[in-house]
């Protein structure tokens, strides 16, 4: 909540910019849609930017392969086969503006692309059980590497594999 006293006459734009987890609804008042508003003030006017909160979104995991999302950012996991691997749904994970979840079935996914999975969001990773559910980075390098403004849990899940590498730069 805001109140702002302008000079007659003066041009003001007004850009909305949803916080993470959350998206721009549109202007209502003095504007209307969801782009900038422009305004010019020649009268009191009253403009309110309304957001609504992004749901979490989960993905579910359908393939052990280790192959990437054909679009990332489209919010569709799937690769170019239509699977949607782990490594697939980390990028669409990365790329949603909300705390994301990947539902990981019980399996072996090992790691066959030379790039550890790279996770830059708030993710909680769930397996079917320590047990049954591996992520294995052969021998690759790293399993994962997680921006430190990243939130990761992960359970029910056994990770192996990965060699220590200096840290990294995200």
């Amino acid at each position: 909540d805001c109140t702002e006293s302008f000079y007659a006459g003066l041009r003001a734009t007004l850009t909305a910019t949803p916080q993470y987890g959350s998206s721009f609804a549109g202007w209502e008042g003095a504007c209307s849609g969801t782009g900038s508003c422009e305004l010019v003030i020649d009268a009191p006017r009253t403009v309110t930017a309304r957001f609504t909160l992004l749901p979490a979104r989960t993905f579910g995991v359908t393939s052990t392969d280790d192959a990437p999302d054909a679009a990332p950012g489209d919010g569709v996991c799937a690769t170019s086969t239509g699977a949607c691997t782990l490594r697939a749904a980390i990028a669409e994970a990365n790329a949603y503006q909300a705390p994301a979840a990947i539902d990981l079935p019980a399996g072996t996914y090992r790691r066959t692309v030379d790039e550890s999975l790279q996770i830059t969001r708030t993710l909680t990773i769930a397996g079917a059980g320590a047990a049954t559910t591996v992520v294995d980075a052969a021998g690759l390098g790293r399993v994962f590497a997680i921006r430190s403004s990243a939130v990761v849990t992960m359970v029910k899940l056994t990770v192996k594999g990965g060699l220590q590498q200096a840290p990294d730069p995200n």
